[in-house]
């Protein structure tokens, strides 16, 4: 602690000295998870080579998920389950069997005959454990792909070839809180530019947020939708406008806008909205048919919409719509956004 107070980079070796004088080959991986987790660390970093490169890896592994992938590969589980209801009941009990694996408390558990024998490569063990025991993030990176570690470090999306282990929300959707109005207004402002109308004024947002979602990554906000309730329909359900679905320019292409859709109809799914219509902005209109939604004529005279929300249209504007069906209770019954990883 004081060589780093002093502002030091510290160098351990993995040589250590038994107490009868004995010249001890240290593991590396237990050595750097326990300095990692005795210090505090913000980060762990851990370089790998193709034994770990070969798995795949997605890029972002929440913490659960990481631990669920080594309770598949040693438990044999997890695979071959159909229904969300018990998906989540197997969860449970599969990470609870293997807790005991990564310690708990002071107790930091390293056995790498154990992990050895589950033939887990030991950099995705090391990146779990000092997880398990409250640091932040583990960054799994390649050694082959030049300049990886400066960009894993020091830029927004970092590399291919490289996998984060982490216990905190990294990327995920979520529902609107007032201090993302800065970000999401910038957002909308793109929007508005263009000449479409939200249900407020931008300088009113903050009075609205609970009627925007937004996908955060790393607390910069990629994506948000919003959304106004017109009334009820005449199977007495509640029907939505979707007012806004904005994906920031420099990460389109990457399935955040099928994801941010995907969420916002589970959500309103749980607050009997059984209509979602839409008047898309020019050339978008394709992408809402792929997904469901159908022509309905133009908005202006559309008997789905208020008469006073229909005024508010331009004269040629097209009006799309989506019911939004009712699905297996075990699907409906989770959080928004459970169904697509979020």
């Amino acid at each position: 602690h004081s060589q780093l107070n002093d502002g030091n980079i510290v160098l351990l070796t993995c040589l250590g000295i038994s107490s009868v004088g004995e010249l001890l080959n240290c593991s590396v991986y237990d050595l750097a998870a326990k300095a990692a987790i005795e210090l505090g660390a913000d980060k762990f970093i851990c370089f790998t080579g193709k034994d770990v490169r070969k798995l795949g890896l997605p890029h972002y592994l929440p913490l659960e998920e990481a631990k669920l992938q080594i309770a598949s590969r040693t438990l044999g589980c997890c695979s071959n389950i159909v229904s969300y209801e018990n998906r989540d009941a197997s969860e449970t009990a599969a990470i609870a069997q293997i807790e005991p694996l990564f310690g708990s408390g002071s107790n930091i558990v390293f056995d790498l005959d154990t992990w050895s024998d589950m033939e887990i490569p030991f950099e995705i063990i090391s990146g779990i454990v000092v997880c398990h025991h409250d640091i932040s993030r583990s960054h799994l990176v390649d050694f082959e792909e030049d300049g990886a570690l400066l960009l894993e470090l020091y830029s927004r999306d970092g590399i291919s070839g490289v996998c984060m282990i982490a216990s905190d929300i990294y990327q995920g959707i979520r529902q609107a809180r007032y201090e993302d109005v800065p970000q999401v207004s910038q957002l909308l402002q793109s929007f508005v530019s263009l000449g479409y109308e939200l249900p407020c004024a931008i300088v009113n947002l903050g009075s609205y947020m609970d009627k925007v979602m937004v996908l955060e990554r790393d607390g910069d906000v990629l994506a948000c939708a919003m959304y106004s309730v017109l009334g009820t329909g005449l199977d007495e359900k509640l029907v939505v406008e979707i007012n806004a679905l904005i994906v920031s320019e420099s990460h389109r292409n990457n399935g955040f806008g099928d994801s941010m859709l995907d969420y916002m109809e589970q959500d309103l799914r749980r607050k009997n909205v059984g209509l979602v219509v839409i008047v898309p902005t020019t050339g978008s209109s394709d992408w809402f048919v792929d997904r469901g939604f159908e022509y309905q004529g133009l908005a202006n005279q559309s008997m789905v919409l208020p008469e006073e929300r229909r005024h508010g249209y331009k004269e040629f504007a097209k009006l799309y719509s989506k019911s939004i069906v009712d699905i297996d209770s075990s699907l409906a019954d989770l959080p928004a956004g459970r169904r697509i990883g979020f």
